[in-house]
């Protein structure tokens, strides 16, 4: 079987011009889209990277900003402690004198009355440097040396003495009373603290 085209020639030759155009322009188009996409892939990119610049330009400074106040706390600190330090040392070692007043209180006889109670101590010593002067009087000599008894077991005390236990008259009546005098050495105490002066 013998097929006869009857289509010109230059008509065939058109129709595959125009074919090969429209591959051209299919090719063409799709290397247009790949390379759009690519580019706004790459856009896309580049504004990410200059906002996680710019979000760590802002971190770096919130970070310097932080330090920088650290270091004036730590600074503050450092001055603090050492005016504390210095304080202490100016104010030494002292007695617990609430203590050693409510001990005072809660020992003390009811058949005692005090006439003098004097201390004296020196806060910068080492070792403990202080001594306590009682004075007053009572009805008997018992009384005392139950009150110096009493004295031993006060807080803050020790090695309590009775320097001297006399009757005397009392003026304008023939009753005597017993005049006393007891010393006790003062117990070295806590050094102070500046800082925790308001802690309960």
């Amino acid at each position: 079987m013998v097929n006869i085209n009857l289509i010109p020639e230059e008509v065939l030759k058109a129709r595959k011009d125009r074919q090969s155009i429209a591959r051209i322009i299919r090719i063409s188009s799709i290397i247009i889209v790949v390379m759009v996409i690519v580019l706004g892939v790459i856009f896309y990119t580049r504004m990410l990277f200059q906002s996680n610049l710019a979000d760590l330009a802002e971190q770096r400074i919130e970070v310097k900003t932080e330090i920088e106040a650290y270091d004036r706390f730590r600074i503050m600190n450092s001055d603090i402690s050492s005016k504390s330090q210095a304080v202490s040392a100016a104010v030494g070692v002292q007695p617990d004198w609430d203590l050693l007043m409510a001990g005072f209180s809660e020992k003390i006889p009811a058949n005692v009355w005090l006439s003098t109670l004097s201390f004296s101590y020196n806060y910068k010593a080492e070792k403990s440097h202080g001594e306590v002067n009682i004075r007053g009087t009572t009805y008997d000599h018992p009384s005392t040396a139950s009150w110096w008894e009493k004295i031993g077991e006060i807080a803050g005390l020790s090695d309590p003495y009775c320097s001297f236990s006399i009757a005397e008259n009392v003026a304008g009546s023939s009753d005597n009373v017993i005049v006393f005098e007891i010393k006790a050495s003062l117990n070295r105490g806590k050094a102070f603290e500046p800082l925790a002066g308001g802690e309960e």
